[in-house]
């Protein structure tokens, strides 16, 4: 249980949800997904929202910004040698998270270059692949939820907070919904916060 952040809550469950994918008469399409954007403070419990949003989604893929490759986003073209070796494609999160949700912990950890191919699958709902004489588009019809420190490591509260997030204002705006969380000292905040961990451990 995680006490508070009732609008941040109600923005997951959206993003879980969905809404309804509209599609013009020229083929364009307005997606229906939403997108959102968790920035914080270590400790502050967005990453274990993020994550339980992600067991409760009915369809969702998770992965971590420190390990992730571009290939593990999008897709990679991998060789069946058990059959005929013929060249396939492996489905990267994005493409295997299609009608349903994708989680991405620790986005300020992840390389510049892996982050910057997460753009084309967040806005088009899809990803155009040209690997080893295969040319395919792929649907990634996914809704993303990330998380992820400022640049400092944590937020100071004297300077602007845009100043503070180091992620590139390209994939910034491809997020539907931001929310920046910090620690505080409030001490009824901190209070109840107390009372609530230990209540639960009595209750054990």
């Amino acid at each position: 249980k995680i006490l508070g952040y009732e609008h941040i809550k109600k923005a997951l469950v959206l993003a879980m949800v969905g809404g309804h994918r509209v599609t013009g008469g020229d083929e364009s399409a307005d997606r229906g997904n939403f997108h959102v954007m968790l920035l914080g403070d270590p400790g502050t419990a967005k990453s274990k929202m993020g994550s339980r949003t992600e067991e409760i989604a009915p369809r969702s893929v998770g992965i971590s910004g420190k390990n992730v490759t571009e290939a593990g986003i999008t897709a990679t073209a991998v060789r069946d040698e058990i059959n005929d070796g013929q060249w396939t494609l492996d489905p990267g999160a994005f493409v295997k998270a299609n009608g349903g949700l994708t989680w991405v912990d620790e986005l300020d950890d992840m390389d510049p270059e892996v982050r910057a191919s997460m753009l084309e699958p967040m806005s088009q709902q899809s990803i155009h692949v040209s690997k080893a004489g295969i040319n395919a588009k792929l649907s990634t019809q996914t809704a993303v939820v990330a998380a992820g420190n400022p640049k400092y490591g944590r937020f100071d509260p004297y300077e602007p907070v845009y100043e503070q997030v180091d992620l590139g204002s390209t994939l910034i705006s491809r997020f539907d919904l931001g929310f920046t969380v910090t620690e505080t000292d409030d001490v009824d905040t901190v209070k109840q916060v107390a009372r609530d961990i230990v209540g639960r451990r009595e209750h054990k």
